[in-house]
């Protein structure tokens, strides 16, 4: 238990580590572990407990945030109000989403989203014979939607507004699981 709670701490001053450097707007591709480890202060050595590599932080985020999101999509329908939580909970999260854009690891956001997508498909027993297609195109096309409302919108607008034009935008593909 002490040593979870050792553990979490470690991980999150390393992520805050990533938040002050890109704040102070530290080019992602120059910053080594030895800079993270410095910014967090603690050692080398203990980053590599956690991680392999500086990638990984932001990776495993990602991975946490889809768990929340697979949790959340077992218990709800694709709906709208579905869709306004998604988008209240990244306009929350915003900068971590500007994060995965600055370590330029927006592939791994969109594997994940497929993943969702692929998920939500096999639990309404749905198949299609195109269905990577589907399920990649979507995860794309929901990345750009996200990124156009965090980054070029910086979040702003009637979240209620934005979910429905999600949803028309995305209809033949929500209707199948309603």
């Amino acid at each position: 238990m002490i040593r979870d709670i050792h553990l979490k701490k470690s991980e999150d001053k390393i992520y805050q580590a990533l938040v002050q450097m890109q704040a102070e707007n530290i080019s992602y591709k120059e910053i080594t572990i030895r800079q993270i480890a410095g910014y967090a202060n603690i050692s080398r050595q203990t980053f590599y407990r956690h991680y392999s590599q500086k990638d990984d932080v932001i990776k495993r985020r990602i991975h946490q945030v889809k768990l929340l999101f697979l949790d959340e999509m077992t218990n709800h329908k694709v709906d709208l109000e579905f869709m306004r939580q998604t988008l209240q909970f990244w306009k929350i999260h915003h900068e971590f989403f500007k994060m995965i854009e600055w370590a330029n690891l927006r592939l791994d956001l969109v594997d994940n989203i497929a993943f969702l997508n692929r998920s939500l498909m096999t639990s309404n027993n749905v198949a299609h014979l195109d269905m990577d297609y589907m399920i990649n195109t979507y995860a794309g096309a929901t990345y750009m939607f996200l990124r156009t409302y965090l980054i070029d919108h910086n979040a702003q607008g009637d979240i209620s507004q934005i979910a429905e034009l999600f949803l028309k935008m995305t209809n033949q593909h929500f209707y199948i699981y309603q």
